[in-house]
């Protein structure tokens, strides 16, 4: 009875771990660094720097007169870099 329990409470877990990964609203620390191509320690002016090189190649009017599924991919990243941003914002105290 206990090697069942162990087991249905490690699968319980990997299910809670499948779960952080694949919400679309979840923003970690990981995925906030990586979308910013930064590290997780960054100081808060590469944070600032980072966001303002990707607002700034990603930006809806620099993307304008792209085929339509790159300005949706652009929409797209906007929205997890002002995320991933938010995110450091939160944590960070800026």
């Amino acid at each position: 009875a206990h090697q069942q329990n162990a087991h249905q409470q490690k699968q319980s877990q990997q299910n809670s771990q499948q779960r952080q990964r694949t919400s679309p609203g979840a923003m970690t620390l990981i995925k906030a660094a990586t979308v910013l191509g930064i590290r997780t320690d960054a100081s808060v002016s590469e944070i600032k720097t980072a966001y303002k090189k990707k607002v700034l190649k990603y930006h809806p009017d620099r993307v304008a007169n792209a085929p339509l599924d790159e300005q949706a991919q652009s929409k797209q990243i906007i929205v997890e870099v002002n995320q991933a941003y938010q995110f450091f914002q939160q944590l960070k105290g800026f």
